[in-house]
This record gives structure tokens, C-alpha cells and sequence, in this order.
């Protein structure tokens, strides 16, 4: 595939210096899809739809059967990611933006239940064909063959029942019964075929109550060709006999420490695996100091410990160094701010190469600032000031608000902002260009957008069947405000004194999480909680 866009590049050149008029005109002829596009495809390649049309072509679809969810111009290998589905497949393909030739392909099965295994291959050049090329080469020779206006359709392999070989659903049977388990016993999150080295495989992921199993079933022979089976971690509670709960660990933990539990703020709770080995990492604060363990989540053994002493950000801890408070109007006086007119996110007492430094961060109007001071002399050792990026209005003359950007996405999407749950709503910076990063789903797809934050127009745009494991919206997920006031309750602060920085909803092994940050004074505090059941998987803060 190299060696083709390589050559791909040296015709690219020739066309340049040549002035190719029939690839111009072909130019001269993309409409507004090429800004669905991504980058701006440069004047000597093939449009949009060109592209697109390849792609169907070789997949023998019709337009009207296919639903185009990605046509996107890659500047850096000069060519068009093309994706779309059709019936119960969906397909991905690599089109040549020189001359149309398809690179690489692939088609996988969308549903769990099809006995079709996936067809993936690259073309060689000895095979490609398109409308503008005549010439192709083998790596062993080249030969000349005549042009064909449609690229042929691909060769469809047979089903694995027709070729002799096992379908999906018997691949499935296989593995539970390797388990002694039933298909009424276990949840299925992984059920796909997919192409290695021109052998068709079965991946298959599935869950009990306690374990994760893993296959790899050759398609033909219905060989097992890897299997793995692992402890499912619960945060609670021991799930297995002989491991210690976690309560039991944080005990562990306070007994050696000598604090008692009333004394403790707890930062990190987490049951881990390392080496093989379950471990609770525990980790809080009492006083003036900041305790992590590791224990055996089997035995309770105490497997490492460290106690370390807190900085206290409001007076100075050492002979001779600032205070915070004398750090903190140290970068307001530098950067001309009164303190009322400051909120601080960051104020951190920290050690560089030896050196104490304080880090402070604080915003102000419309800028963001940043400032090392040095712990000893509160001499400034480095600043920063940056526009701050307001997701509410515009704050530059001619940039849309992030509402229009919202809208302008939710149009070309062909949603109504009822049926939208908005994950990502960004202003950010790509290439000195604003951009307005806007992600949202739907019932059944998610949804990626990258809009001009000034002319309004859709730079990128992507539309992916969601995997939803567990739940769907409209089955009881849980609201971001219910994520967000969850974590705010657990931490024990107002949402009135909170900058709230990431609010996301991900997906983590077929669970649906919600990603939280924000700041309260000068602690920051993240956050995992299942989008279902609101439980609070995974927390941290610190100073």
C-alpha cells in the first residue's frame, strides 16, 4: 500500500506539471459535499462525489442503497476515507484522490446474527482500475490494460457454511460450550468476523456475572485459535471467594497508618490487577499528610506504603519559602489584576529539578493565565497569557456562537435538537483555525462534527452506529446534570463554587460512562459514574 500511494504521488506530480484538463474540469465540477469532505481537497484531485461513486461502484451498491456516513479528504496520504453501509454491512474504503483507484477495502458485518465473514483486502496495483487510469503495474511487471469507466464489484466470498467452514452463531455455540456455559447465561459485547492474512476469523467477547471470556475462531476450520477468560473487577464487593472487600481493604490501610476513619479523606479506591495479582489501591488524606497503599485484594497483605507530607497552600511550610497567598498576588501584581477579579483554578506548591515552585493558574475576563513562581525568591520563572475560548457566545468579531455551531450540525445531521444528547461541545484551535469540535447521539448513532467557528461551514463530519451494550438513552441512562450532581454530592461542594472543565459520556468495555472534571478552589476533582446506575466507579482529588 505504500509503494501505491508512492506511485499515486508520482502521477500527482505529473499532473501538476502537465496541467491535466480533464482532472481540472473534474474539479471544476465538486458541489458543497467536498466540505463534508474535512480538508479542502487540493485543484488536481477527484471530488467528493467522484470518490464516493468509486467506492459504491466497487462494491456494486447503488446510491440510493447505500447510507454515506463519511467522505473525508487525507491530505497527508492523498486520498478519500470513504465509509457507508448498506443492508446489514458496513463498508470502508481508501479511494485514490489522483485518479480513483481503490486502495484498500474493507466489509463487515453490522448485526450479531450474520453468517456472512467479513471481506477486507488491498487492492495490488496489478488489479486497480478507475475511470482515469490506463497503466498499472504489478511489483513483479507492469502491463497495460484498458480503462474501465465502473471499477469492478469485488468477488464476494461464499459464507462460511457454504466454503465448508463454521458460521458466526456456530462459532458462538463453540465457545460457550468450551465454557459449559448457555447463551441464556452470558451477554455477548463482541460477535464480529474480520480478515487476517487473507483468513477469515471470529472474534467474540462475551460476559458472565463474574468473568470476561475472549475468542479467536478460525472461520473455516472452527479451530480455537486463542481463548481468554478473566475475573470481571467488582468496586464493591468481593466477587470471588477468598478476595477481601473493599471496605476490608481501607481498613487495612487506616489500621497500619494509625488513622482512624472519622480523620480520613479518601482520594482513590480502586481494585487493580498487576502481574497478575488483584490489588486495592487506596489512597487519603488525613492531616497533614497524604497516604497510598497497595493491598493484596486476596490475602490483605500491606504490598507497598508511602506517607507523604501536604503542602499546605496557605502558609509557608519551610524556612524561607513564600506563602501561596504571597505567590498568588505575586502573578496577579505581573499580570495587572486585582484579586477580585481573578478566579483561581490551580494553586499548587510543586518540585522541579530540585526546585520548589508554585503553580498558579487564573482566569480573568477574557484571558487565561498561567504562572511559575519560584518557591524561595517569588521570582517568576514563567507565564503565559491566552484568550479564553467562551462555549456560550462569541467572543471575536465575526465568530459564530456555539449555539449556531450546535444547530449547523444538528441540520446537516438531519436531527432535531430533541432527539440529540450532546457529548462534546469544544471551541478549540487546529492549525491556527477556530474550529468548534460538537459531538452528539442519537437513538442509534453518534454523531462527530468539526465546524468553522467564523464561516459556520462543516470542515468534518462522521456518523457511527453507537454499540450499545448495556442500555439506551431512553432506557434510563442517566442525564450529564445527574452525572454532574452526583459527583458534586460526593465530593461535598456546591455546584455555585465548581468550574466544571470535561463533561463526557464514553464508552468503556461496552459500559457507558460519564467523564467529569472540575475545579473547586484550588483542588481538582475527576470523576468516572455509570451512566445507568449513577454508581461512581472511579474518583480522584488533588491539590
Amino acid at each position: 500500500m505504500n509503494k501505491r500511494k508512492i506511485a499515486l504521488m508520482g502521477v500527482i506530480a505529473a499532473l501538476m506539471l502537465s496541467g491535466c484538463a480533464s482532472v481540472q474540469d473534474a474539479q471544476d465540477g465538486q458541489s458543497g459535499s467536498a466540505n463534508d469532505a474535512g480538508l479542502s481537497a487540493p485543484s488536481y484531485v477527484i471530488s467528493a462525489e467522484e470518490a464516493e461513486k468509486a467506492a459504491l461502484d466497487h462494491a456494486g451498491i447503488a446510491a440510493g442503497e447505500a447510507t454515506v456516513i463519511k467522505t473525508e479528504y487525507d491530505r497527508d496520504d492523498n486520498d478519500y476515507d470513504v465509509e457507508f453501509t448498506a443492508g446489514e454491512y458496513k463498508y470502508e474504503y481508501d479511494i485514490g484522490a489522483a485518479d480513483g483507484s481503490v486502495i484498500e477495502f474493507s466489509k463487515k458485518i453490522i448485526g450479531l446474527s450474520d453468517t456472512t465473514p467479513n471481506i477486507s483486502g488491498t487492492t495490488s496495483p496489478d488489479t486497480v482500475t478507475s475511470p482515469a487510469k490506463t497503466e498499472t503495474s504489478s511489483q513483479s511487471d507492469k502491463t497495460t490494460q484498458p480503462a474501465q469507466t465502473t471499477p469492478p464489484a469485488p468477488t464476494i466470498q461464499p459464507t462460511a457454511s457454504e466454503s465448508g467452514g463454521i458460521t458466526l452463531e456456530e462459532a458462538k455455540a463453540a465457545a460457550l460450550e468450551q465454557e459449559g456455559l448457555t447463551e441464556s447465561g452470558v451477554t455477548f459485547i463482541k460477535a464480529i468476523s474480520d480478515s487476517h492474512d487473507a483468513r477469515t476469523i471470529y472474534e467474540i467477547k462475551f460476559v458472565t456475572a463474574d468473568y470476561e471470556y475472549e475468542y479467536k475462531i478460525d472461520a473455516n476450520s472452527g479451530t480455537v485459535l486463542s481463548n481468554s477468560k478473566e475475573m470481571r473487577i467488582k468496586q464493591t464487593e468481593s466477587t470471588a471467594a477468598g478476595r477481601i472487600t473493599l471496605e476490608e481493604a481501607k481498613n487495612t490501610a487506616l489500621s497500619h497508618a494509625g488513622i482512624a476513619a472519622s480523620e480520613a479523606s479518601f482520594t482513590k479506591t480502586k481494585l487493580d490487577r498487576d502481574d497478575g495479582r488483584e490489588e486495592y489501591d487506596i489512597e487519603f488524606m488525613a492531616a497533614d499528610y497524604k497516604y497510598e497503599y497497595e493491598i493484596d485484594a486476596e490475602s490483605g497483605k500491606v504490598l507497598s506504603n508511602s506517607k507523604e507530607m501536604r503542602i499546605k497552600q496557605t502558609e509557608s511550610t519551610a524556612a524561607g519559602r513564600i506563602t501561596l497567598e504571597e505567590a498568588k498576588n505575586t502573578a496577579l501584581s505581573h499580570a495587572g489584576i486585582a484579586a477580585s477579579e481573578a478566579s483561581f483554578t490551580k494553586t499548587k506548591l510543586d518540585r522541579d529539578d530540585g526546585r520548589e515552585e508554585y503553580d498558579i493558574e487564573f482566569m480573568a475576563a477574557d484571558y487565561k493565565y498561567e504562572y511559575e513562581i519560584d518557591a524561595e525568591s517569588g521570582k517568576v520563572l514563567s507565564n503565559s497569557k491566552e484568550m479564553r475560548i467562551k462555549q456560550t457566545e462569541s467572543t471575536a468579531a465575526g465568530r459564530i456562537t456555539l449555539d449556531e455551531a450546535k444547530n449547523i450540525a444538528l441540520s446537516h445531521a438531519g436531527i432535531a435538537a430533541s432527539e440529540a444528547s450532546f457529548t462534546k461541545t469544544k471551541l478549540d484551535y487546529d492549525d491556527g483555525r477556530e474550529e468548534y469540535d460538537i459531538e452528539f447521539l442519537s437513538d442509534d448513532y453518534e454523531y462527530e462534527y468539526e465546524i468553522d467557528s467564523q464561516s459556520g461551514a462543516v470542515l468534518s463530519n462522521s456518523k457511527e452506529a453507537r454499540k450499545r451494550q448495556t442500555i439506551s438513552a431512553a432506557e434510563g441512562r442517566l442525564t450529564l446534570d445527574d452525572a454532574k450532581n452526583a459527583a458534586l454530592d460526593h465530593a461535598g461542594v456546591s455546584a455555585s463554587g465548581a468550574t466544571f472543565t470535561k463533561t463526557k459520556l464514553d464508552y468503556d468495555d461496552g459500559r457507558e460512562e460519564y467523564d467529569i472534571k472540575f475545579y473547586v478552589g484550588g483542588w481538582k476533582y475527576e470523576y468516572t459514574i455509570d451512566a445507568v446506575t449513577g454508581e461512581i466507579i472511579e474518583f480522584d482529588i488533588e491539590d
